[in-house]
């Protein structure tokens, strides 16, 4: 039975959140296989940079407008904040892929020994 890391990661890889394929059997990430997992995530990718550009686009329009209260900026902000965020994990995840899956399969490796085969 997966515990909840291996429950979010099973999770994520099935939704295209995280662009690695999910074996339940050895509990390691691998590439994709699929080539449509690869154009979903690169969709989503693009969806999320222009939600990015159009949100930085709004705050910056805000700043015309006289008489609007602090908490649309922040909102806006926030928002702007969290796409760059968004956008630079996948900008990370395109160019540096198999570095950051060997990277967490060397963690998951760790996890499953430091619990006894348990994940």
């Amino acid at each position: 039975m997966l515990t909840s890391l291996g429950q979010s990661l099973k999770f994520g890889c099935g939704l295209n959140i995280i662009p690695y394929k999910w074996d339940s059997k050895s509990y390691q990430l691998s590439l994709p296989t699929r080539r449509w997992d690869i154009w979903f995530h690169r969709i989503h990718s693009l969806y999320m940079l222009c939600m990015g550009i159009i949100v930085d686009i709004r705050f910056f329009q805000f700043f015309r407008v006289k008489g609007l209260p602090a908490s649309v900026l922040a909102l806006h902000g926030g928002w702007g904040l969290a796409y760059l965020l968004t956008n630079i994990c996948f900008l990370q995840f395109y160019l540096n892929r198999e570095p950051i899956m060997n990277f967490s399969n060397q963690i998951l490796k760790y996890v499953i020994k430091s619990k006894n085969g348990s994940f």
